[in-house]
């Protein structure tokens, strides 16, 4: 929903809105995915586990919402999902700079 707000002068409405959050989280999910590989020839710890089940979690859901239709539930499941991805992923490049 913040993000159909955010953009909601591009193309015609909140479908177009509605693809480019889509397409803004694919990236996202992809970065994280190309972070865990990276990391997998250094060293492995629990951070990098739980960030790897989360990856699942909402790669599934999204799926499934994409297959079933958007329910409340699952959208849930989704969105708190991708922040604990995002909260993870910024731990952890914090920690490697340091």
């Amino acid at each position: 929903m913040g993000w159909a707000l955010f953009v909601r002068g591009v193309g015609d409405g909140p479908v177009a809105a509605w693809g480019l959050q889509q397409a803004v989280m694919a990236i996202g999910e992809l970065l994280t995915v190309a972070v865990l590989v990276a990391r997998l020839r250094h060293r492995v710890n629990a951070w990098d586990v739980l960030l790897a089940v989360l990856v699942v979690v909402v790669l599934v859901t999204g799926i499934l919402i994409a297959a079933a239709g958007a329910q409340e539930s699952l959208d849930v499941v989704h969105a708190v999902g991708t922040v604990l991805i995002l909260n993870l992923v910024m731990t952890g490049t914090m920690r490697d700079a340091q």
